[in-house]
């Protein structure tokens, strides 16, 4: 949708439905690169590729924050690919998920494929089909991931209704439900306020 977001832009309350995005570095769903730009309460559910930092949502994130925010669709590239976000350098990230599959001959998260910067209250659908076995593909200038501010969605890991993921209507929080485990691995994820 965007190629390039700078400064005080802020994307906020937007979905993709459907569809597919690709191109070579720097590909997301809703934006390419974001420059200290926020991304906030928003979803893709367009498979996403490219070649390096790719993402669901964003392929790279360069100071901004992006929270409240979820990925559906299935995401592939060659190196530092996420189900939310392929890159994070200082970026921020909180209170988002990822239930597509990812594919990387790279570094591979399920959240996003490399971090030099906070990711907090995350969670992935890990999928056999896929290349990410963490949450994270590479920390920092480490050579391995990390699950670390990530969690795997599971029966009994679930959000909650705390300082990060907020139940509201889109003022005092952005999130209308948190998901619900049915059973047998059904799941009910969580929805936007908007939705």
């Amino acid at each position: 949708l965007l190629g390039y977001s700078e400064g005080a832009g802020i994307i906020k309350n937007l979905g993709i439905a459907s569809g597919s995005v690709s191109g070579g570095d720097y590909v997301g769903g809703l934006c390419g690169y974001s420059y200290y730009g926020d991304i906030i309460a928003c979803y893709n559910a367009a498979d996403v590729s490219g070649a390096n930092y790719v993402g669901g949502l964003c392929g790279f994130n360069a100071g901004g924050y992006i929270r409240s925010c979820y990925n559906t669709g299935n995401v592939s590239g060659n190196d530092y690919v996420g189900g939310v976000c392929g890159g994070a350098n200082p970026g921020r990230m909180s209170a988002c998920y990822n239930i597509g599959i990812v594919s990387s001959s790279g570094y591979a998260g399920g959240v996003c494929g490399i971090v030099m910067g906070s990711i907090t209250a995350c969670y992935w659908q890990y999928n056999t089909n896929g290349d990410a076995v963490l949450g994270i593909g590479k920390n920092g200038y480490s050579t391995v991931g990390t699950d670390a501010g990530t969690e795997i969605f599971a029966g009994t890991t679930l959000p909650v209704n705390d300082t990060n993921w907020v139940i509201g209507d889109g003022t005092t929080g952005q999130w209308k439900s948190l998901g619900y485990w049915y059973s047998d691995f059904a799941f009910e994820y969580p929805k936007l306020w908007w939705e």
